[in-house]
């Protein structure tokens, strides 16, 4: 019994540190951007990506003019027959601190297949590791020096 209590005691201990841990995020408002035409196989990887990105605590979808996160997917039909398609994806970043600059995070990825919930959930976990809080710390690190560099606070280094 005395086990027991000491597991409970333990498990409700990790609970009330994963709340804590899981609240002090901030929550990261996602704009989908991409190509002026939307091929049907994109329209149904923007829709699972967007229905991914909605289904988090750690990301909102949202209006590019308000967002810190900007997805920009476009996709190509490569075959009517089996509705296979081919989707580049590339993620900017505009911190709230200095709105008028963008950082790209991480490498534009292309995928090709016909699965387009498979291609949704690789570019989602492109999202979530390209935009950890350190890497958005990294980056807007080093955006503050350009601009302190710009206006002569800091030195350029050459």
């Amino acid at each position: 019994m005395r086990k027991l209590k000491s597991a409970l005691a333990m498990l409700a201990l990790l609970t009330s540190v994963l709340a804590c841990t899981v609240s002090a995020q901030r929550t990261r408002v996602v704009a989908l951007t991409g190509g002026d035409t939307h091929p049907d196989f994109e329209k149904q990887v923007r829709a699972e990506l967007k229905l991914r990105i909605a289904n988090t605590n750690r990301y909102t979808v949202g209006r590019a003019d308000e967002a810190e996160l900007q997805v920009n997917l476009v996709c190509v039909d490569i075959s009517d027959k089996n509705g296979a398609g081919a989707c580049s994806l590339s993620i900017l970043y505009w911190p709230t601190e200095l709105p008028d600059l963008s950082s790209v995070l991480g490498r534009t990825t292309l995928i090709s297949g016909s699965d387009p919930s498979y291609i949704a959930e690789q570019f989602f976990q492109q999202l979530v590791e390209e935009s950890t809080e350190k890497e958005l710390a990294n980056h807007l690190t080093t955006l503050t020096k350009a601009v302190g560099a710009l206006k002569g606070d800091i030195p350029c280094k050459k």
